[in-house]
């Protein structure tokens, strides 16, 4: 296995310290201490910032966020000075517009993993890519385009899951039902609000949780959709209430427009929550069509008629609660992910 490991981190501000791929580094850690382990992040310092704008005058990157582009820019300067380390952006997305940083030999051993679907891309993501040898993906839709874009074949990877803190816990279900909707990104809130408003013109009743960013625009457009509903708003729980909320959940109605990989449907699938969402993107990736039944893109009517199925059956929730759990444990476990990463980057060698 690999003596040096860098890897770039962008905490994302909402997950807690069970949640997300950057969980990849401390399973790296803890299963395999013998590998020197160095992480960068971004920091909001003064001299940071200042460091970021004359990386971006000096490189002509224009206006951006200048205390990722400082971090950018001491990974590179890292990953340059130790040809023994090979060095791992977290989110590959997010260095891709600065891929000029990177000397030619530290790009041969460089490492992106990309989360998102190619719609979101720019031109000028789409263009750095072909810089880039070593990619790895969460999903399996794109990896042709990657693979035909990118220097050399782009290799799948499942995102990982925190098992030993999300899993079921059958004895907290609630008696009457609790739909949760989680997310903003490439979320749909108007077929929620078609799904929701279907389920109601057939008397059906149910309580409507929503974890959505306060200030977020999404929350905002949730909040008009939903005037007339009686909503539990939640944002930034901590981590025992975000898995207390995945326990409690009687469905997770999530209508999604695109996917890569997904954390709530990660989650969702650690705790045996059974999962009520569309078939885009990376879903099949994650159970979707075969561990759990998706419906189609829009497909309201399609939508509404499976949660009322696993409303009115119970052994169907139980049944898939249970395959979702089995799949997470088979699939997506850290400590299986860790060693999968370790011998991704041996290969490298």
């Amino acid at each position: 296995m690999p003596q040096q490991l860098i890897f770039l981190v962008r905490k994302i501000d909402w997950f807690g310290a069970h949640s997300g791929y950057e969980c990849l580094v401390n399973q790296v850690q803890r299963f395999f201490p013998a590998s020197e382990i160095e992480s960068v992040s971004p920091r909001n310092a003064l001299l940071d910032r200042m460091r970021g704008k004359l990386v971006s005058t000096y490189h002509g990157l224009g206006k951006g966020p200048q205390g990722f582009i400082a971090a950018v820019h001491r990974f590179s300067r890292r990953l340059e000075r130790n040809p023994k380390a090979i060095g791992h952006v977290l989110y590959g997305e997010d260095v891709l517009p600065y891929i000029n940083l990177f000397s030619a030999a530290a790009l041969e051993r460089l490492v992106v993993t990309v989360h998102q679907p190619r719609s979101l891309w720019t031109a000028q993501m789409h263009a750095a890519l072909s810089r880039v040898r070593h990619v790895l993906a969460l999903y399996s839709r794109d990896l042709e385009y990657l693979g035909s874009t990118a220097k050399r074949p782009a290799t799948l990877l499942l995102h990982g899951a925190d098992l030993e803190f999300f899993k079921p816990n059958e004895e907290r279900r609630a008696s009457e039902p609790r739909l949760l909707y989680s997310g903003v990104h490439l979320r749909s809130p108007e077929m929620l609000h078609e799904v929701v408003g279907i389920l109601r013109s057939r008397g059906r009743q149910f309580g409507l949780e929503f974890l959505v960013p306060k200030d977020h625009p999404t929350r905002t457009k949730l909040e008009q959709l939903f005037a007339g509903e009686s909503v539990t708003w939640l944002c930034g729980l901590d981590d025992e209430h975000l898995l207390q909320l995945y326990q409690f959940s009687t469905l997770m109605l999530l209508p999604l427009t695109d996917s890569g990989a997904n954390t709530a449907v990660v989650e969702a699938l650690a705790c045996g929550l059974p999962l009520v969402t569309t078939n885009v993107g990376g879903i099949s990736d994650y159970g979707g069509g075969t561990v759990f039944p998706t419906v189609e893109l829009m497909d309201s009517e399609g939508m509404a008629d499976l949660v009322c199925a696993y409303l009115d059956n119970e052994t169907l929730r139980s049944e898939t609660s249970k395959r979702m759990r089995r799949f997470a444990v088979e699939h997506l476990d850290w400590a299986m992910s860790a060693r999968q990463h370790l011998s991704f980057y041996d290969s490298l060698r």
